[in-house]
């Protein structure tokens, strides 16, 4: 992650922009570096994101090297960036 903040949603103003799936909200996940660790919240999406197939709730989940995101249809996982 360039930033410290990053938004996975179908809005065009999020970073990426996740137009091809119908299932991902204008404003769906927030992905967010804290000290040591990386967290997913969900944004109020009307059909949820989820950490290795788990629902996030209204408190953000950290995740780790391996994990799964699903929004909407969509799926990413969680990889170190190449040095």
């Amino acid at each position: 992650m360039e930033t410290d903040t990053f938004h996975v949603a179908s809005s065009p103003d999020s970073n990426p922009v996740i137009m091809h799936d119908h299932y991902v909200s204008q404003r769906h996940a927030l992905l967010r570096r804290e000290p040591g660790r990386l967290c997913v919240e969900d944004e109020h999406s009307k059909n949820g994101t989820f950490v290795n197939g788990k629902r996030v709730g209204d408190t953000p989940v950290a995740v780790e090297v391996g994990d799964r995101i699903a929004v909407g249809k969509s799926i990413f996982k969680v990889a170190l960036a190449d040095s």
